[in-house]
């Protein structure tokens, strides 16, 4: 689902999420900086710009994201969507 909404940002407001639907905590990182891109009206989203999202306003989730390698779960989720 992630890679979907990076993919397709405009999809963010069309559906009812919030992060606590995710029970892996980068995802809950990563959908948290997604969802911000998307209601700034980014209407493409990278990896970089979920990273630097995060760093600049969510530091206990950027902490997560880069522990645990953040950049490969965005590359999988793409990849899979």
């Amino acid at each position: 689902m992630i890679g979907c909404f990076i993919n397709n940002p405009a999809l963010v407001s069309e559906y009812k999420v919030v992060k606590d639907d995710f029970c892996n905590n980068v995802a809950k990182g990563v959908y948290t900086a997604v969802e911000r891109l998307a209601k700034d009206g980014n209407q493409f989203i990278d990896s970089d710009m979920i990273e630097d999202c995060l760093k600049k306003y969510y530091p206990s989730d950027y902490r997560i994201y880069q522990k645990s390698q953040g950049i490969n779960f965005i590359g999988l989720a793409v990849t899979k969507c």
